[in-house]
């Protein structure tokens, strides 16, 4: 059963990233639900995957809190990976012209992977001790760390603490195509007065920001963040995703390379 629905799964979500890639416009609500629906689908995936070695019913229903847990927490960071590896497969794409030019099917793909993950991981930090042999303990500090930092990343303002990670935008202003200039996320933590979790936010995008491949469509994505960014440097995470739906919006344009693919 497992097979069939991972195959259903996959099959749904390029097909869903293709629409995506080739609709000729899309809007922020497009996004929401495929986002979500990836997401939510890589959460489920890991929760039929891990079910029948959980025997007790109160290790189910506590395995299906702690994947809805982690997967409040690691959306946002797991939406920004994402959309990285979607950009080294449209740079691969452009660098060797083997494949038509693609976003969303990698980009949705890695999401439910990346959320099929995080929701073993969950599991097994909360596999009883004898089902687990031999009991591998490096485990548990690498988990944990990696889900504390998820959650610094996503709740950096009392307006990050609820259910959703974001939400619909109705009629939200999309903004003009800019180019990325500078790192200005390191440069804003040297300058100080953020708090431990604006800090881990910062530390974050300023890491990936320099290994983000130059393409049409990353350029436009980078350049919309880093004016959202410099316009606002203390916003909520809520508003760092809802800037991330503005970026892909823009860079629709350039996703089919209409000007130049270089």
């Amino acid at each position: 059963m497992l097979r069939a629905v991972s195959i259903v799964t996959i099959i749904g979500l390029i097909a869903g990233g293709i629409w995506l890639d080739h609709a000729p416009a899309i809007d922020q609500t497009d996004l929401f639900i495929a986002f979500h629906l990836a997401s939510l689908s890589g959460i489920g995936l890991a929760v039929l995957a891990f079910w029948p070695r959980l025997q007790q019913p109160w290790r189910r229903g506590l395995f299906l809190v702690a994947a809805l847990v982690v997967w409040r927490i690691t959306y946002f960071p797991l939406m920004v990976f994402a959309g990285w590896i979607a950009t080294l497969g449209e740079w691969v794409q452009i660098n060797t012209q083997v494949l038509p030019h693609f976003i969303y099917p990698t980009f949705l793909l890695a999401m439910a992977l990346f959320h099929c993950l995080s929701a073993l991981a969950a599991g097994l930090l909360l596999q009883p001790a004898r089902v687990a042999r031999p009991r591998r303990w490096f485990m548990y500090p690498a988990f944990l760390s990696g889900f504390v930092i998820a959650a610094l990343v996503s709740f950096t303002s009392d307006k990050d603490m609820r259910i959703l990670p974001d939400e619909l935008m109705r009629n939200a202003s999309i903004p003009q195509d800019a180019r990325p200039v500078a790192n200005p996320y390191l440069t804003a933590l040297r300058q100080g007065g953020y708090t431990v979790p604006q800090q881990t936010l910062l530390i974050a995008a300023g890491t990936i920001y320099p290994v983000i491949p130059h393409t049409p469509w990353s350029n436009t994505v980078k350049g919309v963040l880093e004016d959202q960014f410099r316009n606002s440097p203390r916003a909520s995470s809520k508003q760092r995703v809802e800037e991330h739906y503005l970026g892909f919006l823009r860079a629709h344009d350039h996703l089919a390379c209409k000007d130049n693919c270089s």
